[in-house]
């Protein structure tokens, strides 16, 4: 709700809370879920490091877990970060070097090559 209605101190404080609580009780699923919100929120705040991080524990635990339906939509969230970072070539790269064909969502992948086909032009990929 905090996150919805850009109450985004209030969000991360929440997601955090949320977050130990889902570690302390083995729901790793969920923690993936809140961790790529955190990562959201910290963008939002400009905490440009923070959010990178949080994306890269949100794919850690989707790609544990075999999930490629959220791996891919944090995949997306973390080439958009890369592309706000102006680090065109990670982004280019299909967030992080990760394989865009391992991802089993079409949104995912939707987002994830807009972000590839916005970053490609600024790496020099395309000429004019």
């Amino acid at each position: 709700m905090h996150m919805t209605q850009g109450n985004n101190t209030a969000a991360k404080r929440c997601f955090e809370d949320a977050i130990h609580i889902l570690k302390q009780i083995g729901d790793r699923r969920n923690a993936g879920v809140f961790w790529g919100n955190l990562g959201i929120i910290h963008k939002h705040l400009g905490n440009l490091n923070d959010a990178q991080n949080a994306y890269k524990s949100a794919i850690d635990i989707h790609r544990d877990l075999i999930n490629p339906a959220n791996e891919g939509i944090v995949l997306g969230n973390l080439g958009d970060l890369y592309f706000l970072k102006e680090e065109w070539e990670k982004a280019a790269r299909g967030t992080d070097g990760a394989a865009l064909s391992s991802v089993g969502a079409s949104t995912a992948v939707d987002v994830a090559l807009r972000v590839v086909g916005a970053a490609w032009p600024k790496n020099g990929a395309i000429s004019r």
